[in-house]
């Protein structure tokens, strides 16, 4: 929870121009927030798979799944565990014999660009 209010912890009572010259900082906190959110729905995936009961990769499938599972925080403020900080669903994508990678888009919100943040055991 705390890593989803650092932008505007930071921001608290900065100007215009002080938020624009701190934009590509917080673009690296919100960065690093999602590579360790990423990490932990890896890990739930993970433990899931040891029971053999791993989620559909489907959208509407996955996206019920971590709202079902994977708890990010209580708060009313936290936005929905399906989505990336930019508003965009993370995806699940399997490989070969239960291999699986997390996906987020990233701040451009498009998929297979740079800035694309994944986690998981197959590239």
């Amino acid at each position: 929870m705390i890593g989803r209010l650092i932008p505007l912890i930071l921001t608290a009572g900065m100007g215009y121009q002080a938020i624009h010259k701190a934009a590509p900082l917080l673009n690296v906190v919100v960065e690093m927030r999602t590579k360790m959110e990423i990490a932990n729905i890896a890990k739930l995936i993970n433990l899931d798979r040891i029971g053999e009961s791993l989620p559909k990769s489907d959208p509407e499938s996955f996206a019920k799944y971590l709202r079902d599972n994977f708890k990010s925080g209580n708060s009313k403020l936290s936005q929905d565990v399906a989505l990336d900080p930019w508003g965009t669903p993370y995806q699940l994508f399997y490989g070969k014999e239960n291999t699986f990678k997390v996906a987020s888009a990233g701040a451009d919100k498009k998929n297979g660009t740079n800035d694309d943040i994944f986690a998981g055991d197959f590239e």
